[in-house]
């Protein structure tokens, strides 16, 4: 598996960072005690790909449905 075919564009990182930011901004506005668990998981994902430039779960669907691109 090459991963330089899955390294994110600058437009998409900052997509994925603004996209994390709004969610953890309303997570803790929502107050984190009031919050399930799961909901946490998303926007560390976003936030991830913004800081690394993968985003880990396009390659893991990428690996389950076979996209040959």
């Amino acid at each position: 598996m090459n991963l330089k075919s899955y390294k994110l564009k600058p437009f998409q990182r900052f997509f994925f960072f603004i996209s994390g930011s709004f969610l953890w901004t309303g997570i803790l506005l929502s107050g984190i005690e009031n919050v399930h668990w799961l909901l946490f998981i998303p926007p560390t994902m976003f936030l991830g790909a913004s800081m690394n430039g993968y985003f880990f779960g396009l390659i893991f669907s990428k690996i389950i449905f076979k996209d040959n691109k």
